[in-house]
């Protein structure tokens, strides 16, 4: 009796130097993972999306997985998908939507390997959240106008203060711009439960899905600091909110002082630069971390949703958790599809 053919499907993560190279991630290609899971009854494909990081481009990846697993279920057999990073949040959304669609796909199992599983809580904007955007775009252009404005005479660690914070509204605004276009605007309460989808990794089961988690993984560590850091900043911005009014009159007595030239230019300067360093660590300061940690519309999903990183999903997914790998060179979160030992236990998974 001849045994049920499998598929495994490979997914790779966020690529950069990849993406720069224009180059297939190598392990998906022709890897010791692939040629150790190759076999007459095992057909393995690799599934090549932008590797993008931000929500948007994980989502349209999640759609297009879902398309290529319906077309590849058509030839019989049983799947697997195999997938490394953020392609695990990829594989997840793209398994969990076929599931829903058609029950002949509940035994499609997932193995991530080293995947930050993004969690997301529907944040509904409140009043204060509108003004704190307003505070923020006129005391951007106070930055922007006080550093450039050629009749000040600013020195040392004021002027390059007033233009680093100028610089950092200007690509805080940007992202902000770009983001609310790719994602259609500000989105209102049903739009922004879709948002929230689209980003939360979907519940787990063990008998469907495993998570492969690396010790020391350096990926998770990072975004875990930037994660605290983003922590920090809504803590700053909580409480500085109330505080708002003092920041709001700095930044109207800067204005008037200097239509009316009442005082120095030094001295509008500084009013100004009080405002603006207040508003940027309460807002711009977690809204660029955000931009490290979930990608390039991070910034514009802070308005709508609040967003951490876990070591697992939700629910009960099976977890294998490796012990420290020895000293070498190479990345503990890179090391997972060449390490013989998670390879054997993948091929006696999927065999």
């Amino acid at each position: 009796m001849s045994r049920e053919h499998v598929f495994v499907t490979l997914v790779h993560g966020t690529r950069w130097l990849d993406r720069l190279r224009r180059r297939v991630p190598p392990w998906v290609e022709n890897g010791r993972l692939r040629a150790a899971l190759e076999s007459p009854d095992v057909t393995v494909e690799a599934f090549l999306w932008s590797g993008g990081h931000s929500y948007s481009a994980r989502a349209r990846a999640a759609a297009e997985l879902e398309n290529f697993l319906a077309e590849q279920a058509k030839r019989g057999g049983r799947q697997w998908i195999v997938a490394h990073s953020h392609g695990g949040n990829v594989a997840l959304h793209a398994a969990d939507r076929l599931r829903r669609l058609d029950e002949s796909f509940n035994d499609l199992k997932v193995v991530t390997l080293a995947t930050p599983f993004l969690q997301a809580r529907d944040s509904p904007p409140r009043s204060w959240a509108k003004a704190i955007a307003l505070f923020t775009v006129i005391c951007g252009g106070f930055a922007v106008l006080n550093a450039l404005a050629p009749m000040i005479q600013l020195f040392g660690w004021v002027r390059v203060l007033a233009w680093v914070l100028a610089v950092v509204f200007v690509l805080h605004l940007v992202l902000m711009l770009v983001s609310a276009v790719r994602h259609g605007g500000w989105l209102d309460d049903a739009r922004r439960k879709e948002f929230v989808a689209t980003i939360h990794a979907p519940e787990a089961e063990p008998e469907r899905t495993m998570a492969v988690r690396a010790a020391s993984d350096e990926a998770s560590a990072a975004l875990g600091w930037g994660q605290f850091i983003a922590w920090l900043g809504l803590g700053a911005t909580q409480w500085m909110t109330p505080r708002m009014i003092i920041g709001t009159a700095a930044v109207g007595a800067s204005a008037a002082v200097g239509i009316l030239g009442a005082v120095s230019s030094d001295w509008r300067i500084h009013a100004v630069l009080i405002a603006v360093s207040f508003t940027h660590l309460a807002i711009v300061l977690p809204a660029l971390t955000a931009l490290l940690v979930f990608g390039w519309d991070g910034p514009y999903g802070v308005l709508f949703a609040r967003v951490s990183v876990e070591a697992v999903p939700p629910g009960t997914p099976a977890v294998w958790q490796l012990q420290p790998f020895a000293p070498g060179r190479g990345l503990a979160h890179s090391k997972l599809y060449s390490t013989q030992e998670v390879i054997d236990g993948l091929v006696r998974l999927v065999h």
